[in-house]
């Protein structure tokens, strides 16, 4: 990422370290920092981060750094997390394979059914009607998603989510997710959601671990988590309010009292029994609100922070 002046977060020095005056170990020693000394993390170059201590700024080496993930709200007064974020495309394509329509289907369904989006089959295939015949043979785009680097194995590959994340992790695909500072595992399934995933828990086991991860309190904090799909690592972010739902009602039927304030309307609660009424968001970086279409800053942070950021 890039420091645009107006973004920290807080961190420690998990053993006796050296400030130094510049990121590297070449530079001048500036002062000397006892272990668990709380800083203010302002930028990174390299292995090196830019922070504010009690003996003043300077650069530490990443072996000496502790992340404090309890933040929350801190990146509010940052623009740069406010907009799109630039991310890597190394190793991606698109490869296409051929479908026969069948009784009964349509672009939703098949794009639904093939893990990609509607417009992604329309734009493949020049759809501007919206129909299609039985026997028609149409393609379907399949997105390779190349390993993208990591700081070190702790950490997740950060994916855009319109260009990459939506196809790791696409409608009716589980995945676990692990919470950074405990390590507890989650299993999740993403149930619907286009400009970012609306996911639910799979048990009540896993409704229960997710809220621990809260201090026991449903929460529309948003926090780091290492999504695991397909034997792969993804960087997201993760806010475990449940909403839009009814646990027990059935799935997109008109209800009462939906979770979250959201009263009367479809019931967005796929997973019956999971002891979680509706879904909860989790975000790949760059993806959207619902509410308003715009870019969350605390979402993008968390995502960042559970790639490393790099």
């Amino acid at each position: 990422y890039k420091n645009n002046g107006n973004f920290r977060y807080n961190a420690y020095v998990n053993k006796n370290a050296t400030l130094k005056a510049g990121p590297g170990f070449g530079h001048t020693d500036k002062a000397y920092l006892a272990a668990w000394t709380a800083v203010s993390v302002t930028g990174k170059s390299g292995d090196w981060y830019a922070v504010s201590s009690p003996k003043g700024t300077g650069y530490i080496h990443k072996s000496v750094y502790w992340l404090d993930q309890s933040n929350s709200g801190f990146c509010d007064n940052s623009t740069y997390f406010s907009g799109l974020i630039s991310y890597s495309t190394v190793g991606d394509y698109i490869s296409y394979n051929s479908y026969t329509v069948k009784n009964g289907d349509t672009i939703w369904s098949v794009a639904t059914q093939h893990g990609i989006s509607e417009s992604d089959l329309r734009k493949a295939n020049g759809l501007d009607n919206g129909y299609l015949s039985i026997g028609q043979v149409i393609k379907i785009p399949v997105k390779h998603i190349g390993r993208k680097s990591v700081p070190s194995s702790s950490y997740g590959e950060v994916l855009d989510w319109t260009e990459q994340g939506q196809y790791v992790l696409p409608i009716n695909k589980t995945g676990v997710l692990i919470d950074m500072n405990t390590g507890v595992r989650i299993t999740v399934k993403r149930t619907t959601g286009a400009t970012h995933a609306d996911t639910e828990t799979l048990t009540k086991a896993d409704s229960k671990k997710l809220k621990d991860s809260y201090g026991g309190n449903w929460s529309w904090e948003r926090k780091p988590f290492i999504l695991e799909v397909g034997g792969r690592r993804y960087a997201v972010s993760v806010s475990a309010m449940p909403h839009a739902g009814v646990d027990g009602a059935g799935y997109l039927a008109n209800v009462q009292n939906r979770s979250g304030n959201y009263g009367y309307g479809p019931n967005y609660d796929a997973i019956s029994g999971n002891g979680m009424d509706g879904h909860f968001d989790l975000y790949f970086l760059n993806g959207r609100r619902h509410k308003d279409g715009k870019i969350d800053p605390q979402h993008q942070l968390g995502v960042l922070l559970a790639g490393g950021l790099q």
